[in-house]
């Protein structure tokens, strides 16, 4: 079967997502960079690991990035115990006016605390992250 893109048409909901996930991590890159951290993209999908990210004083971590185009439920699975890696939650609004994104950013141990254990649903609600918004300095120096 052909790759999506060359000549088959790919649901309007699938597009969608994969749209907004896409923007998410490059916003979340590009706000990173802006604040002098590096950023490596992985090819393919890489498992639980969108980005790789080096501080500006040369720690590097892993970071899942999980993005929404409206204000909706969070679908993350539990972080595993373990290496700390951190989570940036983005809404990405993609209807005219275009807003600026905004970024929730939490660790692994904080998103465990808060985190919904349904088999069916799991993640969280909307607002459980509010409190999060901006919270770049949750990130290693």
């Amino acid at each position: 079967m052909p790759e999506p893109g060359l000549g088959v048409r790919v649901k309007a909901a699938r597009r969608n997502s994969y749209f907004t996930q896409w923007a998410a991590q490059f916003f979340v890159g590009a706000e990173l960079t802006r604040r002098g951290y590096v950023v490596s993209y992985p090819l393919g999908n890489a498992p639980v690991t969108d980005l790789q990210v080096t501080s500006p004083r040369g720690y590097s971590f892993p970071l899942e990035v999980k993005g929404l185009k409206s204000q909706n439920y969070w679908l993350v699975k539990k972080p595993p115990k373990g290496r700390e890696r951190f989570y940036i939650f983005v809404l990405v609004p993609t209807v005219p006016p275009f807003k600026p994104a905004r970024y929730f950013v939490l660790s692994s141990t904080r998103l465990r605390k808060i985190h919904q254990d349904d088999p069916r649903w799991p993640g969280m609600n909307w607002g459980t992250v509010l409190k999060f918004e901006g919270g770049w300095e949750s990130l290693p120096p």
